[in-house]
């Protein structure tokens, strides 16, 4: 998700900001405003303000403001995230951290082809000659394994070559 919302704490607003459209202008500096609590509108707890708003994954959060009062005062405004879900610095996006990224899981998971031969044996070359100076070719199975020598497989998978 790039775009989620969440609930925010401001500290140091003044009370003439304690309205809708007042609160609104103080929490467009984090995100797009959503809603006040009831007890923020109601002016029932004063020691900071709580304001639903939307922030975007791809921007830094902001920790802290400052805010330009209509007197020409300049207040800093103390920003607490609530119950705020893990963003990933890979991708960007909230719902997961770096070490759960998909996207990571995706890459690290790369196929690779392997050549098959026979209906899925897989031939391991080996180098190295036989008695008669000729390279011999090891052929691993999934029931066992037996050994082919120039093209022709062994009757024995314990035939010993000396």
């Amino acid at each position: 998700m790039r775009k989620i919302p969440v609930w925010v704490r401001l500290y140091n607003v003044p009370l003439e900001y304690w309205t809708v459209q007042g609160l609104s202008f103080v929490a467009s500096a984090i995100g797009i405003p959503l809603h006040a609590d009831h007890i923020t509108l109601a002016r029932k707890r004063l020691s900071f303000v709580q304001v639903c708003v939307e922030i975007d994954a791809s921007e830094d959060l902001i920790k802290e403001f400052d805010l330009q009062c209509p007197n020409g005062e300049q207040i800093c405004v103390v920003v607490d995230f609530e119950r705020l879900p893990h963003k990933c610095g890979l991708c960007g996006v909230f719902g997961h951290s770096n070490g759960t990224c998909p996207k990571v899981a995706k890459e690290k998971t790369k196929q690779v082809w392997v050549p098959k031969i026979d209906g899925g044996d897989k031939v391991v070359p080996k180098v190295g000659s036989t008695s008669e100076g000729e390279l011999q070719e090891v052929t691993r199975r999934k029931k066992g394994k037996s050994l082919v020598e120039c093209g022709v497989p062994s009757t024995s998978h314990c035939e010993n070559k000396g």
